[in-house]
């Protein structure tokens, strides 16, 4: 894949409603994808003026796209899909990958050079999980901000979805 698709999402979309708003990008399997989704992150919310958010939510794409990228590449497909959404109370942020195998929190040792990621998330965000996508592969997905919800921070139902 050439530098160019890298650089620059296939697909963007966006929804102007100022109560829910959200933004997609399709993202191929390579590193340079991870910088690409932490722009991308900055650009979406300066633009919905959730400048107070930005940092936990460039931090938390980045862990959950590298999980992602890593899952895709490994079942050898192309692209992940990031996606965020402005919620009354929240900043949600989900990258569909095409691997059906679920994220698993671990304890990362000081000395190894992964297994933090999802450490990270978890301390950053307010809510996460993982959920199976319908048409294969699954979402992995956190809430970050105020959330009036209880907490779930161990693979609820996705937000906006209903649980039971």
């Amino acid at each position: 894949m050439s530098q160019q698709a890298a650089r620059v999402p296939r697909r963007v979309g966006s929804q102007p409603d100022p109560a829910w708003r959200s933004a997609t990008a399709d993202l191929p399997t390579e590193p340079r994808s991870v910088p690409v989704a932490r722009r991308l992150v900055r650009l979406v919310l300066g633009s919905w003026a959730l400048y107070d958010l930005a940092a936990p939510a460039e931090l938390v794409t980045s862990e959950i796209v590298t999980n992602g990228i890593a899952a895709s590449a490994a079942v050898r497909y192309p692209s992940v899909r990031l996606r965020l959404a402005s919620q009354p109370y929240s900043l949600l942020v989900s990258v569909w990958d095409a691997s059906p195998a679920r994220p698993e929190l671990r304890d990362g040792a000081v000395d190894a050079e992964g297994g933090r990621g999802l450490v990270l998330v978890a301390a950053l965000a307010e809510r996460w999980g993982s959920d199976p996508a319908e048409d294969g592969g699954k979402v992995v997905w956190a809430a970050i901000g105020r959330c009036s919800q209880q907490d779930t921070r161990t693979g609820s139902a996705h937000p906006g979805q209903d649980p039971s």
